[in-house]
């Protein structure tokens, strides 16, 4: 018979089963090789314990407890210790400083004593000096006259912007035309049409404001006759007042 050789051996007696075999006995007996040599076996790890909580607390549908929330004296004393105020803060309010040095274009008049703005805040309408002249019916109507002098002196002030718009109009296409004939027909009619009704417009408006201006005077007149005991004292001119 031929000898057989030893590789060829172990692989006919299944050598591999016996290794993994072998190498399992090593991991089960190693914790015992500390004894053999005389010595000790560590001890195993303590095994993790649930943390304990208190049995009053509330527990949820899954069995585990929900941590207590603290109490109001404890939360206060926690935004205490951090420095967390407890009402907002707001910067310093500013004072408005008020203009030492007001330059006025408004009209008063002495009553009393006093010295009471003679115009409403919207235009020069006198409307103030009404609550006054209550009691004398004549220093009313010039009063009404007056303001209604001013609204004529505003329409007249729209139709003189009518005028500067003619004026404009006949000088531009005086220009852009070619034709020397139709050129001299926008002069004509533009320019001096627009500066006829702006002629017409200011004298108007200028007579307009000084018959404006002597109601005004009138009405006046009117409550010094009627109240001597009480007079007023216009601190403006009643001239041509714009």
């Amino acid at each position: 018979m031929k000898k057989l050789s030893l590789s060829r051996c172990f692989s006919m007696t299944g050598v591999q089963p016996a290794l993994i075999l072998f190498q399992v006995l090593a991991q089960v007996f190693s914790p015992l090789a500390p004894l053999a040599h005389g010595q000790a076996v560590p001890p195993p790890a303590p095994a993790l314990s649930a943390p304990e909580f208190p049995s009053d607390l509330p527990v949820s549908s899954s069995g585990i407890p929900h941590p207590k929330p603290p109490s109001p004296a404890k939360k206060a004393q926690d935004i205490a210790r951090q420095g967390i105020p407890t009402v907002p803060s707001a910067p310093p309010s500013l004072t408005p400083m008020k203009p030492t040095n007001v330059i006025r274009c408004q009209r008063r008049f002495i009553y009393r004593g006093k010295q009471l703005d003679c115009d409403s805040n919207l235009e020069r309408d006198a409307e103030r000096l009404r609550p006054i002249f209550q009691s004398v019916p004549e220093a009313i109507a010039e009063l009404n006259q007056y303001q209604k002098t001013r609204d004529q002196v505003r329409n007249l002030g729209y139709a003189g912007g009518f005028g500067l718009g003619m004026i404009l109009s006949g000088f531009i296409f005086s220009r852009a035309t070619t034709n020397e004939q139709t050129a001299r027909d926008w002069r004509t009619m533009g320019i001096g049409g627009g500066l006829i009704v702006l002629g017409i417009t200011l004298a108007t408006g200028l007579i307009a404001l000084g018959a404006a201006s002597d109601h005004l005077g009138n009405a006046v007149k009117q409550y010094n006759q009627a109240k001597p005991a009480d007079p007023i004292e216009f601190q403006f001119s009643t001239g041509f007042d714009f």
